[in-house]
């Protein structure tokens, strides 16, 4: 099983496409021509406005600080609510505008290259329990990957002795499953290859 325990120490913070804001960069994998591939970041939402657009992105924003605010897609889709630890699912394509702001809020954002993963986020239960809770099938040379987010408190990987502490991030390569104990809010990623299923 390979494995990455990352920190704040190891992220950098870049200035939002469109320049209204920023975001700290968490991991980003690139293709070989160096297109976009996968993107983990946290940005803070801190006023009413546009976000960038990201053609052949696919989004997914989480809540994880703050009371929210409203995703408006304009002709795109139906608005939806940002509430904490509801993922929303969204087309880079598309023009969304942060409306209805209950306050300053941090999301939390995977970004994958249009057609690359299958894409899974969702809020580890309250103390242990075991990740994924079902085997996923083997993807020969291209392996899934499992990441950990503490959006706070902290968390213990029991299978690889790590304690992971708030705003830390675990990347796990593999399938194997992990037993994992959440002390408060810890977001939970799976990528899956597309090509890996078919």
């Amino acid at each position: 099983m390979r494995f990455r325990h990352l920190t704040p120490a190891d992220y950098r913070v870049v200035p939002w496409a469109n320049g209204r804001g920023q975001t700290t960069e968490l991991l980003r994998l690139e293709h070989d021509s160096g297109r976009l591939q996968l993107r983990l970041s946290v940005a803070d939402v801190v006023e009413n406005g546009p976000f960038s657009q990201l053609p052949g992105i696919d989004r997914v924003l989480t809540l994880i600080e703050g009371e929210g605010f409203d995703l408006d897609f304009g002709d795109a889709a139906q608005p939806r609510s940002a509430r904490p630890f509801e993922p929303i699912g969204f087309s880079g394509d598309w023009q969304p505008s942060a409306t209805n702001l209950l306050g300053p809020s941090r999301d939390f954002n995977v970004m994958t290259s249009r057609g690359d993963y299958i894409v899974e986020v969702s809020l580890l239960p309250q103390g242990p329990s075991m990740w994924p809770q079902m085997a996923m099938p083997s993807s020969g040379n291209t392996p899934g990957m499992s990441c950990f987010y503490v959006a706070n408190g902290s968390a213990i990987v029991g299978a690889l002795g790590l304690y992971c502490q708030v705003r830390e991030l675990l990347l796990v390569e593999g399938h194997d499953p992990i037993d994992i104990d959440a002390i408060g809010s810890v977001l939970a990623v799976r990528l899956e290859p597309r090509g890996a299923l078919t």
